[in-house]
């Protein structure tokens, strides 16, 4: 992989992690309100919502934690992916149906509301989750390693890649 492409990807791996983990804190924050927002989108039944409530930030701060540590690369990047794609359908039903509600995809502090620009957002953080299951393994610690090593690659005259290094193809 070149290293602007590794580079690019893990930019990606910890733009989607951070972008889960403040969504899943902004939720957490007033719980009640985020589950009232998902009422709102009229997609589940009554029983469901408040069991899919406490779902939707737990595998929010899952995902995000493993996407910044790293662990079981690249399972994170791709569920990070498909979440975004369900979030994405649920946006996209709600507007088609005609709903103007907030998408409360940051909870209740969300501005935005259900439509082209909030479906516009979550398909680029798809894309960057896409884009993140192409990052090498290892998390931050890579990142740090590639950078340090591609530092001496440009005193060196080198690639910034050493033999035996994980990001050697």
């Amino acid at each position: 992989m070149a290293r602007v492409d590794v580079l690019l990807s893990m930019a990606a791996q910890f733009v989607v992690a951070a972008t889960f983990l403040l969504a899943a804190w902004a939720k957490l924050r007033d719980f009640a309100g985020f589950a009232g927002g998902l009422h709102d989108y009229g997609l589940l039944p009554p029983a469901a919502e408040r069991l899919v409530a406490r779902l939707i930030p737990a595998a929010e701060v899952v995902v995000g934690t493993a996407l910044l540590l790293g662990i079981a690369h690249p399972w994170p990047a791709l569920a990070a992916a498909a979440l975004s794609a369900i979030f994405g359908a649920a946006i996209a039903i709600t507007a088609r149906r005609g709903r103007d509600i907030p998408c409360h995809c940051f909870g209740t502090s969300s501005k935005h509301r259900v439509g082209s620009g909030a479906l516009l957002r979550v398909a680029v953080l798809m894309l960057l989750a896409l884009a993140a299951s192409r990052a090498p393994a290892g998390g931050l610690a890579p990142a740090l390693t590639f950078l340090r090593t591609s530092e001496e690659g440009g005193r060196s005259g080198g690639d910034g890649l050493r033999e035996g290094s994980i990001f050697m193809a």
